[in-house]
């Protein structure tokens, strides 16, 4: 899935929902398209809050680079 957002006037604030003690995560990773070319993933990130996104005590963070 992919998002993207442009143009904001206000800081945003991403709020985990708490399921099974896990809010949700941001991944970016690389990947082969259908060619066979490698893309390269991305993540520019300016005045984000991330709450609820991660487990405490854990390697799950609410931000991970994968393959990249």
């Amino acid at each position: 899935m992919r998002g993207e957002v442009v143009l904001l006037t206000r800081n945003v604030r991403v709020i985990g929902d708490d399921t099974m003690s896990w809010g949700g995560h941001v991944v970016t990773s690389d990947t082969m398209d259908d060619l066979g070319n490698l893309v390269t993933g991305q993540l520019f990130f300016s005045n984000v809050e991330l709450y609820n996104c991660s487990q405490e005590n854990t390697y799950q963070t609410a931000i991970r680079f994968e393959g990249a």
